[in-house]
């Protein structure tokens, strides 16, 4: 069995968010990580506003390099915005 879990963020925002918000994430994965067993984390980043060219480069280097904690490990991350999300769902419900 795996242990995986899905640690996001949301930024309502009409500006784009910026690496700080992911470093922020990422930094306070271990309150949320159970203490027993090994896991892997997918990190999701939802801004209205998008995201700066400095938090896109920080996602695919955490793809590139995951990121790891004391029983943890990051398994991806994903960055959405409002317009992917309301893309998604038209696409969705056909």
């Amino acid at each position: 069995m795996e242990n995986t879990l899905l640690l996001g963020e949301c930024k309502w925002a009409p500006q784009a968010a910026g690496r700080a918000v992911l470093v922020d994430l990422i930094a306070k994965s271990p309150e949320f990580v159970p203490k027993e067993g090994y896991w892997r984390v997918y990190f999701l980043g939802f801004a209205r506003g998008g995201w700066t060219q400095a938090a896109q480069a920080q996602a695919k280097e955490i793809i590139r390099n995951p990121t790891k904690g004391e029983n943890w490990e990051a398994a991806g991350m994903t960055l959405l915005d409002l317009k992917q999300v309301d893309r998604d769902l038209a696409g969705w419900s056909g």
